[in-house]
C-alpha cells in the first residue's frame, strides 16, 4: 500500500476514496488511472491491484447511484466500484471540469462544450437543446467561454432546480419538476464580483463565495433578483 499518490480529482463511495488524474512512481503516465483506497482508510491505496486505466484523461469523477462516473471532455464512463471495471461508456456526453457537475436525489446534471445533460443512472439525456443558442446571444453556447469563467453547477432545493453558473453574471436554471429553463442574473454590473465557488447550505440553498470580497451569499433569496 502507498499514500504517496498525487491527484487532482476525487470521489467517495462505499467508505473508499477514488482518485484520478494522478501522478505516481509506479507509472510513467498515471493521469488516466483511477485508484481506489482501502475501505475506511482513504490514505492507503494498493496501487498494484486497486486501479483502473481509462481510455483518456478524466476531467471529473463523481459518485452517484452506487457507481463511480468518470468523465472526459466528450465521454461518460460508468464504473463498477467493487471490481473496478467500466460497465458502460457514453460517447458524445462529457464534462468540462469537476465544478461542472452536481448530484441530487433527482439525478445528476453536468455539462460539456456542446450541451447540458441529465442522468438518473441509465444514460445521459441532453436537456439543453432549447437554450443552446439565442437571437439575443444569451444561449448556453453563446455564453460559454471557459477561458474567462469555468461553469459551475449547483442545486436549489427550494425551487427544485439545477443551476448552471455560466458567466460572471448569468446562470441558467433548470426546474426538474416542470422541465423549464430560466435565465438568472447575479453579481454586480461590472462583473468584478462573481462566483469563485458554490456549495449547498444546510437547508438546500446555494451558497456563493465571491471572487474578490470573499463574501458568502445565499443565492436567490431576494424576491426581485
Amino acid at each position: 500500500t502507498d499514500s504517496n499518490i498525487k491527484y487532482s480529482l476525487s470521489a467517495q463511495l462505499n467508505s473508499s476514496l477514488f482518485v484520478a488524474n494522478c501522478k505516481h512512481h509506479s507509472q510513467d503516465v498515471a493521469s488516466n488511472i483511477i485508484y481506489k483506497s482501502l475501505p475506511y482508510k482513504p490514505s492507503l491505496i494498493n496501487w498494484a491491484l486497486d486501479f483502473l486505466k481509462l481510455p483518456a484523461v478524466p476531467t471529473a469523477i463523481q459518485a452517484f447511484n452506487g457507481r463511480i462516473y468518470a468523465f472526459t471532455e466528450n465521454a461518460t464512463y460508468r464504473i463498477e466500484p467493487n471490481q473496478l471495471y467500466i460497465e458502460d461508456a457514453f460517447d458524445g456526453a462529457g464534462c468540462i471540469g469537476p465544478e461542472a457537475i452536481y448530484t441530487s436525489d433527482y439525478g445528476m446534471v453536468y455539462c460539456d462544450s456542446t450541451n447540458i445533460y441529465f442522468n438518473t443512472g441509465q444514460i445521459p439525456i441532453p436537456i439543453g437543446d432549447s437554450i443552446l443558442t439565442s437571437d439575443a446571444g444569451i444561449g448556453y453556447l453563446d455564453l460559454l467561454d471557459v477561458s474567462t469563467f469555468s461553469p459551475k453547477v449547483g442545486f436549489d432545493a427550494t425551487r427544485k432546480s439545477f443551476v448552471v453558473f455560466l458567466t460572471k453574471s448569468k446562470a441558467w436554471s433548470y426546474n426538474v419538476v416542470r422541465k423549464v429553463w430560466n435565465l438568472w442574473e447575479y453579481g454586480n454590473a461590472d462583473n468584478s464580483e462573481y462566483a469563485k465557488g458554490i456549495l449547498t447550505g444546510k437547508t438546500g440553498e446555494i451558497l456563493l463565495a465571491q471572487a474578490t470580497s470573499n463574501d458568502l451569499f445565499d443565492m436567490f433569496s431576494s424576491a426581485t433578483r
